[in-house]
């Protein structure tokens, strides 16, 4: 053991002093409070592109492109109890390409992308996801002026619109 030279010993014998340095841990980040995740289910389910929602009501709504197939779940109650593994096939789609789905009191929207990549489509339940309308496309298809007329001819596209494509109701 080495001896402290006389110097640190007079320092350690002389009045308290108060620390130079606080440390606080809290569990926020710029104020805001992280939150604890807990896994409720680990499935067998491949990777690929997928989406959820939380609807109106608290139901967990999830949808999942699986090599070309949509497939569709909801669970009334998410928690520790719940079934995660009842999916409904619900229709064909483009492989790998995504899926969305977005949530607002009573309603629940789902896009998918059909046709090799050349329709989006869209789905809305009115009930919070428990049900669903019939899907609809939201690609604007382009006159059929624009169409091609020869593999080496490009056709001249029309200008780009500023009004958004959205389902009919």
């Amino acid at each position: 053991m080495l001896a402290l030279s006389t110097t640190l010993l007079a320092h350690q014998r002389g009045k308290a002093r108060l620390p130079s340095l606080a440390v606080t841990a809290s569990p926020t980040r710029a104020g805001v409070e992280l939150l604890r995740w807990t896994r409720l289910y680990s499935g067998v389910e491949p990777d690929g592109p997928h989406a959820l929602a939380l609807a109106g009501d608290g139901s967990l709504v999830r949808a999942r492109n699986a090599a070309g197939t949509l497939f569709i779940s909801r669970v009334a109650s998410p928690g520790p109890g719940s079934t995660y593994s009842a999916w409904t096939n619900l229709a064909a789609c483009t492989a790998g390409t995504g899926v969305a789905l977005a949530a607002k009191p009573a309603e629940v929207l789902l896009l998918y992308v059909t046709n090799g990549g050349l329709d989006l489509m869209a789905r809305t339940s009115a009930d919070n996801g428990a049900t669903g309308r019939p899907p609809r496309s939201c690609s604007p298809r382009p006159p059929r002026s624009a169409r091609w007329s020869s593999p080496s001819q490009p056709p001249a596209m029309p200008a780009p619109s500023t009004r958004l494509a959205r389902p009919a109701r």
